[in-house]
């Protein structure tokens, strides 16, 4: 019998530990949907372009924020970190400032509503991407593992 040829159990772990997700399928992403970026366009950029780019515009930008350049597609675009920011200064009441003029309950609403909701989809699309990173094993752990490994053998070839 060729037990060169059988893989113990043991081995594959080790493998699949060691080379994580090489070879494994493309990231899932949740692409936005026509209805999200109809959304943006239609409720949240008028919104924006009256309350937000006088501040945080071409001309000035308080607090280093540039509002008329971020990307409206929170999933796939690089900004749901600055969006993210601007969630919680909108929360916390600081934006607009006091002296500016302030949204209605119900555009602070549609705005807040609809950051939040890009940030679920931006999550869940995350957790959904292979992170690719390799994992090494402690000396212990690879150590444990041959040892395991061999002991395996020998006792299932009878030798102590």
């Amino acid at each position: 019998m060729n037990t060169h040829l059988l893989i113990p159990r043991t081995v594959e772990l080790i493998l699949s530990i060691t080379l994580g997700s090489f070879g494994a399928e493309q990231p899932i992403s949740i692409p936005a949907s026509a209805d999200t970026h109809h959304i943006f366009i239609e409720n949240i950029q008028p919104i924006m372009e009256r309350y937000c780019i006088k501040c945080h515009g071409e001309k000035r930008q308080y607090g280093g924020m540039h509002f008329d350049e971020l990307d409206g597609d929170l999933v796939l675009g690089p900004d749901a970190e600055a969006w993210h920011s601007a969630l919680d200064m909108i929360n916390a009441g600081d934006l607009p400032q006091e002296y500016e003029d302030q949204l209605s309950e119900q555009e602070r609403q549609t705005v807040v509503n609809w950051i939040t909701d890009q940030l679920k989809r931006t999550k869940k699309s995350q957790r959904n991407t292979p992170s690719g990173s390799i994992r090494r094993l402690t000396q212990a752990q690879y150590t444990h593992s041959l040892n395991d490994l061999y002991d395996g053998k020998r006792r299932r070839h009878g030798v102590r």
